[in-house]
């Protein structure tokens, strides 16, 4: 197996830069609707200051798009004729916010096939929460205690994150579409040759 130059970008180093772009849209758009809540209540000052810091992270969420470029540049290895394979993309697992004693948590690697059935049974693509929703009913009798724990921020639970870790890395891969619409899910042709080479 041929090692990763270092001019090349990790693949997992990509998915992580695209869901930090993700989880800043999100906390945007749930500080924007704190916003009407305040001001709702007649707490003006309070929906002023939200609307402060909303406007602070769309800057940060520009000044984060107006690098993504460079990095993917910095990344690029015209020399490279094919995609990497699983083997060679992702050697570990996605870090998690709380530290888990091996064995303790789903790996990420569970969630490819759940991820990607629940695509094809809705006809190829659907909305994340959708998908997630399938995912969670599918994997209910594989799931530990660990997983169901919530994270750092009070509200994710740990085996939703590592699915969202799981579809990024999926979409770096060329298995599921890296243009969809925003909070759109969907399989790509290369994904369903995957899922079915699982299947014999």
């Amino acid at each position: 197996m041929p090692e990763r130059t270092f001019d090349e970008i990790p693949a997992n180093v990509l998915a992580a830069y695209d869901m930090l772009l993700e989880e800043l849209q999100r906390e945007i758009e749930r500080v924007r609707q704190s916003v009407g809540t305040a001001a709702s209540a007649g707490d003006y000052a309070e929906a002023s200051e939200r609307l402060s810091r909303a406007r602070r992270l769309e800057e940060i969420r520009r000044a984060f798009e107006a690098n993504g470029d460079l990095l993917r540049q910095t990344g690029a290895n015209p020399t490279r004729r094919h995609a990497p394979s699983i083997a060679e993309t992702f050697r570990g697992e996605a870090p998690k916010p709380l530290r888990l004693r091996r064995g303790e948590g789903t790996t990420e690697n569970a969630y490819r096939v759940p991820i990607l059935r629940a695509l094809v049974d809705v006809g190829g693509s659907a909305p994340a929460s959708d998908v997630l929703a399938a995912v969670l009913d599918a994997m209910r009798g594989v799931l530990t205690e660990s997983d169901y724990q919530v994270l750092a921020d009070g509200q994710t639970e740990r085996w939703l994150k590592t699915a969202e870790w799981c579809k990024h890395r999926m979409k770096v891969e060329g298995l599921i579409a890296a243009d969809s619409p925003r909070g759109l899910w969907e399989i790509t042709e290369a994904g369903r040759r995957w899922l079915k080479a699982q299947d014999r």
